[in-house]
């Protein structure tokens, strides 16, 4: 069996689209296409990210060979136990969750403190709230609703999104939530107590703003400024 064909199976057996694939390794569906056709492979580093997504080995993808083998008699392919997404709460075939995107440890966390996220909303934008809720919290269509609901009821009603988290997954989902200002999350210490304690807690950890919404960073705030400066220049020269 040639590398493609070890592609289409594992992805099969994932139960993976070619564009879910897709987007899970950051190629298009007519990039995944191409490797399983043969007219391509992908490089190192995908082919890291490939056996992350769908739980096998190098070993096996490159190779065709492991110790206790993914081909069982049947012409089957074994793919790792489901474990389930500390953020959403799906399961996840792989080390990546195929939903919300989060990168689940390779060891599961044990011990340590726990944290909750709860959250208000934007003013508005109730669909893009709803499909967020859905994506990163795991909530289904009517409870995310519910959920907007709730936090509509009143301005800056807090809400309990997620409970017994780990840090690394408190922040993620967090960060998540905070993209495009659709949510204003917080992290709190989750000792087990009532989710209207949980809301009046100070925040434990810091909500990290999502990858890309930094700021200008120093060299954008630079060029910011000189752009500044020739459009007051060009301004004076009118007078």
């Amino acid at each position: 069996m040639e590398l493609n064909e070890r592609i289409i199976r594992v992805r099969k057996a994932a139960g993976l689209t070619q564009e879910q694939l897709g987007e899970v390794v950051g190629v298009s569906r007519q990039a995944v296409s191409k490797w399983e056709s043969g007219a391509a492979t992908p490089d190192l580093a995908t082919m890291a990210r490939l056996c992350e997504a769908l739980g096998v080995s190098a070993d096996y993808l490159l190779l065709g060979r492991e110790a206790g083998s993914e081909e069982n008699g049947e012409g089957t392919v074994s793919v790792a136990s489901p474990r389930t997404c500390p953020c959403c709460g799906r399961q996840v075939a792989g080390s990546v969750c195929l939903s919300c995107g989060y990168t689940l440890p390779s060891v599961p966390v044990q011990g340590g403190p726990r944290y909750a996220v709860a959250a208000y909303g934007t003013p508005g934008k109730v669909q893009e709230r709803t499909a967020a809720l859905e994506q990163y919290v795991g909530l289904s269509e009517d409870e995310a609703q519910l959920c907007v609901g709730k936090m509509d009821a009143y301005y800056q009603n807090t809400v309990v999104l997620r409970r017994d988290l780990d840090d690394s997954a408190a922040q993620y989902l967090s960060s998540r939530l905070r993209k495009e200002f659709l949510f204003y999350p917080k992290i709190v210490y989750d000792a087990g107590g009532p989710e209207e304690d949980l809301v009046q807690e100070q925040p434990a950890l810091e909500a990290p703003m999502p990858p890309g919404d930094q700021g200008l960073g120093f060299g954008g705030t630079v060029v910011a400024v000189i752009l500044g400066v020739i459009a007051a220049l060009v301004i004076l020269s009118f007078f």
